[in-house]
């Protein structure tokens, strides 16, 4: 892993507002009685509540009173208008919003600050069922509720454990996608869903699992997991060889050990049925 350095001091201000107000709004959703956790249809197999927008409003207005200058992008409200001097926040308020409904315990906070666009540096992400807070900032290192975390050190593919979800959203994704989950189901070990993209690359920084890809993802699911995820020691990329992510969100992520393998399987299928998703 790389060296540790001291955290700056504008980033340091930043990643203690962000951990302070995913606490907050972990609290709000924890009080939200499942009755009332109704939700209505934004796209196909795509639902969002009233708690959405209540917890994403919560975290703007604290972090744009905290930081006045930064700018934001958020699942529920998009990019904010104001051109700021400072940085951008990233944020999807509720990460498993289906889980969320239905009193199930993966959920999570998902908060991102970038200076550089597609480059996040810090990063929080907050499980309020389970109390673990994930947390790193870059050449920081990453951390699980303050104690150091790194990725797995599994090597050998029949040994690895990978997340990963159907794309329930994008049907015409299931003729390659089920491919790829036929190929790599006969070489590895386990799949998982936890059913948060933000919890699967944290649970993989923290050497959990060893891998995970998903078709389809939005920069606000996984922007926080991003650099949580590198500063533990692990990598990840595009399906596309000649993709980048955030701007392709067909995301194969791994703890480096097992990135050319999980990434290159995927590849040799998707070639094979002359599928790459543009």
């Amino acid at each position: 892993m790389h060296q540790i350095e001291p955290i700056p001091r504008h980033l340091r201000d930043r990643l203690e507002a962000a951990v302070d107000i995913a606490r907050k709004t972990g609290s709000m959703l924890l009080g939200a009685r499942l009755e009332t956790r109704i939700s209505r249809e934004k796209g196909l197999n795509d639902i969002v509540t009233e708690f959405d927008g209540a917890a994403e409003r919560m975290i703007v207005g604290h972090l744009g009173q905290c930081f006045p200058e930064d700018r934001f992008f958020g699942e529920e409200m998009g990019s904010s208008k104001d051109e700021g001097a400072g940085g951008r926040w990233i944020i999807d308020p509720i990460d498993g919003t289906v889980n969320f409904t239905r009193g199930m315990p993966n959920y999570t906070i998902s908060i991102a600050y970038e200076e550089t666009q597609g480059e996040p540096v810090v990063g929080v992400v907050y499980n309020p069922v389970q109390a673990e807070l994930y947390t790193a900032v870059v050449d920081c290192g990453a951390f699980l509720n303050e104690v150091p975390i790194h990725v797995s050190e599994i090597d050998r593919p029949q040994e690895s454990i990978a997340f990963t979800s159907l794309p329930h959203r994008t049907h015409t994704l299931a003729k390659p996608y089920l491919a790829i989950l036929d190929s790599l189901f006969l070489q590895t070990r386990e799949f998982r869903n936890l059913g948060s993209a933000a919890l699967h690359m944290c649970y993989l920084a923290s050497g959990r699992a060893d891998a995970f890809f998903e078709y389809g993802l939005h920069y606000y699911d996984i922007a926080a997991g991003m650099i949580i995820l590198t500063e533990a020691g692990g990598t990840y990329g595009a399906f596309l060889p000649e993709a980048r992510i955030p701007d392709n969100g067909d995301c194969v992520a791994t703890n480096g050990l097992l990135q050319s393998w999980y990434t290159g399987e995927i590849r040799k299928v998707l070639k094979r049925l002359h599928a790459f998703h543009p």
